[in-house]
C-alpha cells in the first residue's frame, strides 16, 4: 500500500476525516473519494448532576445534625413538642393520631400555643436575642427552637478556634494573609496595616458598587502588581483569575468568586490548587470577614442586626399600606395587600 496520511478535525459536535496522498489529494477507493463527516450531540458538563448531588448531601447532613440535636434534648422534653414539629408542614387531617387534632405546631399547653409564641418572640432572631440577654429563665424547648435554627443554617468554620475579637480585627486578618504571601510569593509585595484600614472602610461602603470598590483599592497602592490585582478581586467579591494570580499552568481552572462556590467546590479547588489553597483560604476569610461586617452593620450579634432588618422592613410596610390607604380604593388595597390571585404583586 503506498503512503498516504490520515486527517482528522475533531470538534465538539462533530469529526472530520480525509485520507490524502503524500501531496494532499485526496485518494480514492472503490469510485469514492476517502472523506467523511460524523455528526453527533455535543457533550453535556457533569454541572447539573454536581449541583444536585451536592444539593443532596447538604440535606442528608442537615437532617443527620437535627436528628442528633433533638436525641440529645429528648430525655428533657415532652414528646409530643417533636411529633409537632415534625408534622408542622402537614395539613391538620394528615398529622399524627398522637396530636388529637390540635392545629398548633409548636406549643400546645393549656397556658402557652403557638400564638403566645409569635406574639413574644416576632421572629426566631427575636428568641436568639432573648435567650443571648439571659434576663430570666425559659422553657428548655426555647433552647432547643434556638439550637434547631443556628445548627440548620450552620454557616461554615472558617474562622475555628477564634474569638469574635479576633475574626472581627482585620489586621490579624491582613497579617495571616500577609505571612502566606511571604511564603508562596517571596517576590509579591504584602500589603500594608494603611491598606488593611482603607479596605476595612471600602469594602463596607453600602453606597458604592464592587467595581467602584476594586477600582478605589487598586489606587490605595502605589505600583500595584497583577497579583495584588486579583487578590483584591477575590477579596471584595468579584471574580479573579486562578492563572494571573497563581501561574500559566493553572490557566485551566476558570475566572471564579466566593460567591460562585458552594463550600463543597471551594475545598474541592484544594487539589487543583495545592499549596495555593493556603492563600485562597486567606483571600476568603477577608471575604467572608466583608459579608460578615455587612450583616452585623455596626451591631454586636447576628440576631441584633437581623430585628434590625425586621423592624425597617414593618416600617416600611406600614408607610407602604398608609400610602395605598389614603390614595386609592379599597378594592385596590384589597388587591395589593390580601388578594392571592394577583400575579407579579
Amino acid at each position: 500500500m503506498e503512503n498516504f496520511y490520515l486527517g482528522l478535525d475533531i470538534g465538539t459536535e462533530s469529526v472530520g476525516i480525509a485520507g490524502t496522498d503524500e501531496n494532499y489529494k485526496l485518494i480514492r477507493a472503490k469510485g469514492k473519494d476517502l472523506w467523511a463527516v460524523r455528526l453527533f450531540d455535543s457533550a453535556k458538563s457533569a454541572e447539573d448532576r454536581r449541583i444536585k448531588r451536592t444539593a443532596r448531601r447538604r440535606l442528608e447532613r442537615r437532617k443527620w445534625r437535627i436528628k442528633l440535636l433533638q436525641e440529645l434534648f429528648a430525655p428533657f422534653m415532652d414528646y409530643k413538642f417533636f411529633i409537632r414539629l415534625n408534622n408542622s408542614s402537614y395539613q391538620i387531617g394528615d398529622k399524627d393520631c398522637l396530636l388529637g387534632g390540635a392545629p398548633y405546631s409548636l406549643f400546645a399547653d393549656r397556658n402557652y400555643t403557638d400564638v403566645n409564641f409569635y406574639n413574644e418572640f416576632p421572629t426566631i432572631y427575636h428568641l436568639r436575642k432573648a435567650l443571648i440577654l439571659g434576663e430570666k429563665k425559659y422553657d428548655i424547648r426555647l433552647y432547643y427552637l434556638a439550637l434547631h435554627h443556628i445548627i440548620k443554617y450552620r454557616g461554615h468554620f472558617l474562622f475555628e478556634n477564634k474569638s469574635i475579637a479576633e475574626i472581627r480585627n482585620i489586621n490579624n486578618l491582613f497579617n495571616e494573609l500577609n505571612a502566606i504571601i511571604e511564603d508562596l510569593m517571596p517576590d509579591e509585595p504584602i500589603f500594608s496595616l494603611d491598606f488593611a484600614a482603607k479596605f476595612d472602610e471600602i469594602s463596607q461602603d453600602k453606597h458604592k458598587t464592587l467595581s467602584d470598590k476594586r477600582r478605589l483599592l487598586y489606587a490605595c497602592i502605589d505600583g500595584i502588581t497583577d497579583k495584588q490585582k486579583e487578590m483584591i478581586s477575590f477579596m471584595i467579591g468579584l471574580k479573579g483569575s486562578p492563572s494571573k494570580l497563581f501561574g500559566e499552568e493553572y490557566s485551566e481552572i476558570k475566572s471564579f468568586s466566593f460567591s460562585d462556590l458552594q463550600d463543597e467546590e471551594f475545598f474541592a479547588k484544594q487539589a487543583e490548587l495545592g499549596d495555593y489553597f493556603t492563600l485562597l483560604e486567606k483571600l476568603k476569610s477577608l471575604n467572608d470577614y466583608v459579608l460578615f461586617a455587612n450583616i452585623l452593620n455596626g451591631r454586636e450579634y447576628i440576631s441584633d442586626a437581623m430585628i434590625d432588618i425586621y423592624e425597617k422592613h414593618r416600617s416600611d410596610l406600614a408607610l407602604l399600606k398608609k400610602f395605598v390607604k389614603d390614595n386609592y380604593d379599597k378594592k385596590t388595597y384589597y388587591n395589593v395587600f390580601r388578594s392571592t390571585k394577583e400575579t407579579n404583586n
